[in-house]
């Protein structure tokens, strides 16, 4: 087991700074951009969390969870310096450990260009459900 710690983003979280920073890294905006709003959107609406991703207590990624009824969906980012190290399968199954009581799906839409993403989940057990122009859409039944 690694070193990595998950923590629930809060409004005005010190980190913010940190997480725009890292989200506005191009090989991460390439394929997941934010909004200004968007920290005050993860801490402020129903159903939905920014978790943070520590190692040694340094931030080297971020998982946004919403929850619509039995569906859960997830988006990840990991900083481009830890990648390919086993943290992004590491965060997915804490995910399914602390956050899927009463769900029965869990949904990820990735770029089609994005392979090592899709790759992942593929080797996770996620499946491909459908495509909407870029987005290919997979699912995890629980």
């Amino acid at each position: 087991m690694s070193e990595l710690q998950f923590k629930k983003l809060e409004r005005n979280d010190s980190d913010i700074a940190v997480l725009r920073e890292l989200h506005s890294d191009p090989s991460v905006k390439k394929w997941l951009s934010i909004g200004d709003n968007y920290f005050e959107y993860c801490t402020s609406t129903q159903n939905v969390q920014y978790i943070k991703i520590l190692l040694l207590g340094a931030i080297i990624g971020g998982i946004h969870l919403e929850r619509d009824n039995d569906i859960l969906y997830l988006s990840i980012f990991i900083a481009t310096e830890y990648r390919q190290k086993g943290y992004a399968r590491e965060c997915i199954g804490y995910i399914i450990d602390k956050f899927t009581e009463g769900i029965n799906f869990i949904k990820v839409s990735i770029e089609e260009e994005n392979i090592p993403s899709i790759k992942l989940f593929e080797s996770l057990g996620f499946v491909f459900a459908d495509q909407e122009e870029e987005l290919k859409n997979y699912v995890l039944n629980l």
